[in-house]
Formats: C-alpha cells, sequence, structure tokens
C-alpha cells in the first residue's frame, strides 16, 4: 500500500482486500507468533483482568490466548453488544460459557451480566483494520471500539495493545479527534510502542 496519507474509507477497502484473500492456515500460523508476542508482554504478564476480542473473518486469532489466561487465573472479558445502548460493552468469558452470534457476526457470551473494566491492571487486546506505530488505529468505521475504550481512555493503569498481521501496519494513518490511540501494537513480527 503506498505509505501517502489517505482516507480511512480507502484504508479500509484495500486491507479488506487483502483479508479476503487470507487462508485458514496463514491466519492460524500468524495468530500462534502473535499470541506468543502477547504473553511476552511486561503488562500482560501484571495483568489481572484481559479484554480479548473473539474473532472475525481476517482477524489474529486469540482463541489460545483465551485457554492461557483461564490457566492463569486470569479473569477474561470480551466484547458484547448491547442493543439497549447501541454500543459495545464487555462480559466475562468462563470456560464454560456458551457463545451465541452476535451484531456483525461477532461472538460473543451468552449472558445477560455485563462487567466492568475495574482492575488496576488490565491488558486490553484491540483488533482493528489498519494500524501505525504512533498507536494510531483505523477500525471498521462504526466507532464501536473507539465507544468502549473511552471509558479506559483516562485509565493510566490500563494498556490497549493493538492487535493484526504486518501487512495490517501502515505508517502514517489519518487521525480523527475522537479516535482513541494504542499503547503498543502488536503483530507477528514485532511490537511497537505509541
Amino acid at each position: 500500500m503506498s505509505e501517502t496519507v489517505q482516507t480511512k474509507d480507502n484504508i479500509r477497502k484495500h486491507i479488506r482486500k487483502w483479508q479476503s484473500e487470507l487462508t485458514p492456515d496463514w491466519i492460524t500460523t500468524r495468530s500462534r507468533n502473535i499470541v506468543e508476542r502477547f504473553k511476552n508482554l511486561d503488562e500482560f504478564k501484571t495483568a489481572e483482568t484481559v479484554c480479548l476480542y473473539m474473532a472475525i473473518a481476517g482477524e489474529p486469532r486469540m482463541d489460545t490466548l483465551i485457554q492461557d489466561c483461564w490457566k492463569m487465573g486470569r479473569r477474561v472479558l470480551v466484547p458484547a453488544y448491547r442493543k439497549e445502548f447501541g454500543d459495545y460493552g464487555y462480559k466475562a468469558l468462563e470456560e464454560d460459557t456458551d457463545i451465541i452470534v452476535g451484531l456483525w457476526d461477532v461472538p460473543e457470551p451468552d449472558t445477560n451480566e455485563w462487567s466492568v473494566v475495574d482492575s488496576s491492571k488490565t491488558c486490553i487486546a484491540v483488533p482493528g483494520v489498519a494500524f501505525d506505530d504512533a498507536g494510531g488505529r483505523v477500525g471498521h468505521g462504526k466507532g464501536y471500539y473507539d465507544r468502549l475504550l473511552a471509558f479506559t481512555k483516562d485509565t493510566t493503569s490500563c494498556t490497549k495493545v493493538g492487535v493484526c498481521f504486518d501487512f495490517q501496519r501502515i505508517t502514517t494513518l489519518p487521525h480523527d479527534e475522537w479516535d482513541i490511540g494504542m499503547n503498543l501494537v502488536l503483530s507477528e513480527s514485532r511490537v511497537t510502542r505509541g
């Protein structure tokens, strides 16, 4: 992708084309590398709560990290759609939690209980369409993750980690005032601090 300034819509279109061509084996192999890098982050090692996500097509899969968190006794939260508010919140994900398909085909826990990110040590994995090394993020264009992260924006103890494949890294992304930046960006080959 040309590293010149592009619109968010053009970036989304370009990256989604790449994502549509990914094979399950390609995603699985690179997701393993991403999970290993994530587990080596100091911010993850000291986290009491880990906010992860349940991947949709073309996103790095976090399934093994979710299982590792359970083994470590970590509290795991994942986004779920709050229909009554028209946005996302967090729900606890435990080993015996049933999963349903939510809005935009996003898997989510089938529970009625909502959770709050209240731990002084929380590490949040954030998917996106594209990221830059300064912590900038382009999402899917609906603002759901920015609103979800707005609740942690002023909490310095929460670490926001943008999770992506290498091809989703762009030198410089356009930025709007409502965009929530990442503390780190992690892909299969490297980690950068925003």
